[in-house]
């Protein structure tokens, strides 16, 4: 199996080596099926036999089947004469690696021909072995650090089931292939450790065998010390790889809702400025211009899919959050400091480009093509320009846009860097958040958050474990609700919607409650109405609120597509979609919670869809960042974001919740404090 110690199981690009050896040619046939390490079948994975043609990629249920007629090893019988496979795999990663020496890895068969060479990165390399039961049959590995060239032999009966194995070197060359030269023994033994493995076979019977393959990722984040930690019997237990597939699920929900609100961003802002709502019936039909021109994005009101082979493109709606996610990472921290924002931002956000066709009617602030609006350039303005550090950023004193919905779309995501703890991520989000918001602009940022944090309490504590996802959704949501001041604009608008949704929670109502808002709160042309004190004040005419990309008119948006969606993903964004005015920011910050809730493999079952794309091209609007994935378009994959952001809870579990983390076990232990 090829797999990097460190990174998440992958669809494509497995190569799962079987080794069978039988003393007489016969036609066998090997069926089998692979899974990860949640028990899910993989689909894409590369079967091949040891020094054979044969091959097959397993099917959408994880399924292969390889028949052959050339293979001859050994028969080895049992007690009940039927012939058996014995066979252990083993991925082992290789650290005691010198940095800035030129090392290469060789792997040898049993027949001293080189199959395979590898070239580490960064000190570290992942290499597939084959174990079996015969301890004739041994594979060499060559050892290249600098100009030093040794040999290590693996012996084929072992055991990695504890992950951690020793080496001996070997010390002559005499038995050994000629190709090999020594120049001395660079390191005495090589510390490896054990990654994945086929644990499963059965009899061979009429030339006929079963081969399950499973699959265990250990996740060590080497940047880290572990602590040892004693469990208690209240700490609530997630499953660290489950979690790889649900952040893998938020970067992709959240990029197909994010791209597919695009579509209708700004398109229908109240009358008359723009013509009246969408409803349903729009969903499929054209896409009408915003108050901007034409998206030329998509000529219908339909799902803006992207597929394997081309990445997503990063926009504002998910950007921001690399970028924090990032810093936590590369900065090893938990907590950013203000210090640590500002330089953030000003490393990776590019400056003021030529102005877009908005124009300063529309957007206070000239509407800079790098991809920041609003709160979020005049902050930038503030770091650049005055040297400010956040909080002061966001301060109204300073900056008059600090309601203007940026702290949504770049802060939401922290919530599930505290998994289940509502009070860790709001100290983890606070300076963020403070950055460009304050007042309720800060209050619905803070909902956002709240609800990230949720939705693991939910998925693994019972009695919300067992809830439908409608269930879980309202639960989620009212707990939220309740940290809002209840003398904000923005909880008084949480019991107009809810009221109404009450009195009428038929799905299709969202749009008889959505104009109810745009009467209360809007109302015709640039009236101001004032309701519950949230003002609607036009279009980019200086005030604090800037209509329809308003903290308050989103907040509004969000709820609708919530309550009337009721957990289901796919109506849920429908309605985001076409509710109206920014469209794409609710409808993104939906799609990666409910994204996360079902995982990457549930989107693909509520999208009948299997090839989506899981790279992301983050220089489309931000600069500086490594390139991840060098040879793919794009910098990073989903599933590297997903561990990287595995790593970022392994520290918040330990440091900040004082629980435990058990990469062995591959959980975390998180003290319950009821999700508050």
């Amino acid at each position: 199996m090829i797999m990097k110690m460190n990174e998440p199981i992958r669809v494509l690009g497995y190569t799962m080596l079987i080794f069978i050896s039988m003393s007489v040619p016969a036609a066998i046939t090997i069926t089998g099926k692979v899974t990860g390490p949640t028990g899910n079948p993989i689909a894409g994975a590369f079967v091949t036999l040891v020094n054979k043609t044969e091959s097959a990629v397993t099917d959408g249920q994880g399924r292969y089947s390889i028949s052959s007629s050339s293979i001859t090893p050994e028969i080895r019988s049992d007690k009940k004469n039927k012939a058996k496979i014995f066979l252990k795999n083993g991925t082992i990663l290789f650290s005691a690696l010198k940095d800035n020496t030129f090392v290469k890895i060789d792997l040898f068969n049993t027949y001293g021909q080189r199959i395979r060479s590898y070239i580490p990165q960064r000190g570290e390399c992942s290499v597939t072995f084959l174990m079996g039961k015969t301890s004739s049959q041994v594979y060499l590995v060559g050892l290249q650090i600098g100009d030093s060239y040794d040999v290590y032999r693996i012996p084929l009966i072992g055991n990695f089931e504890k992950g951690v194995i020793s080496l001996p070197a070997i010390q002559g060359a005499s038995s050994e292939p000629k190709l090999l030269k020594f120049q001395g023994i660079a390191i005495d033994t090589i510390k490896v450790s054990a990654a994945g493995f086929i644990n499963g076979y059965a009899p061979i019977e009429n030339y006929v065998a079963t081969i399950d393959i499973s699959l265990r990722n250990q996740m060590i984040n080497p940047k880290m010390t572990y602590t040892k930690y004693t469990p208690k019997s209240s700490d609530m237990i997630i499953n660290r790889s489950d979690y790889i597939n649900r952040l893998h699920g938020f970067w992709l929900g959240e990029n197909l809702a994010n791209w597919t609100g695009l579509i209708t961003e700004m398109d229908r802002v109240g009358m008359p400025r723009t013509g009246a709502f969408y409803t349903d019936q729009n969903w499929g039909g054209p896409d009408f211009p915003s108050m901007w021109g034409a998206s030329g994005l998509s000529s219908t009101i339909t799902w803006l899919f992207t597929n394997s082979g081309t990445p997503w493109g990063a926009d504002d709606d998910t950007d921001m959050e690399y970028l924090y996610m990032y810093l936590l990472d590369a900065d090893s921290t938990c907590i950013l400091t203000g210090e640590q924002i500002k330089k953030g931002w000003l490393d990776h956000i590019f400056d003021n480009l030529q102005p877009t066709p908005y124009g300063k009617d529309d957007d206070p602030t000239g509407g800079y093509q790098n991809y920041l609006w609003i709160s979020n350039q005049k902050a930038f303005e503030l770091m650049r320009d005055k040297g400010m550090v956040p909080p002061a950023t966001g301060d109204p004193v300073n900056n008059q846009y600090y309601n203007q919905i940026d702290a949504q779309l770049t802060t939401e995501s922290f919530g599930f860097y505290a998994p289940c703890r509502t009070d860790i991520a709001d100290s983890m989000a606070y300076l963020p958040i403070r950055t460009t918001a304050s007042g309720d602009a800060e209050q619905i940022a803070r909902f956002y958050v709240n609800m990230y944090s949720l939705a693991s309490y939910a998925l693994n504590v019972e009695p919300y474990k067992s809830m439908s996802m409608k269930d879980k959704i309202f639960w989620m949501v009212g707990k939220a609700y309740a940290k809002i001041p209840k003398t904000s604009y923005a909880s008084k608008m949480y019991d107009f919607i809810k009221a109404k949704y009450d009195a009428n929670t038929d799905k299709n109502n969202w749009e008889s409650t959505r104009d109810s808002v745009y009467n209360r709160y809007q109302g015709y042309g640039n009236s101001v109405i004032s309701a519950d004190g949230y003002s609607f004040t036009g279009y980019g005419n200086g005030q604090s609120n800037s209509g329809p990309s308003d903290a308050g008119i989103n907040f509004a948006a969000s709820l609708i597509s919530l309550f009337y969606g009721q957990g289901d993903m796919p109506r849920t964004l429908e309605i985001g979609v076409l509710c109206g005015w920014d469209s794409d920011n609710p409808t993104a910050t939906w799609g990666g919670l409910l994204g996360f809730m079902i995982g990457k493999d549930g989107i693909e079952k509520v999208f009948n869809k299997t090839n989506f794309s899981d790279t992301y091209l983050i220089s489309r609007t931000r600069k500086n960042f490594p390139d991840l994935t060098p040879g793919i378009p794009g910098e990073d994959s989903f599933p590297l974001m997903a561990q990287r952001g595995v790593y970022i809870v392994d520290r918040v579990v330990q440091e900040q919740m004082h629980g435990g983390v058990d990469p062995a076990k591959d959980v975390w232990y998180i003290p319950d404090n009821g999700g508050f």
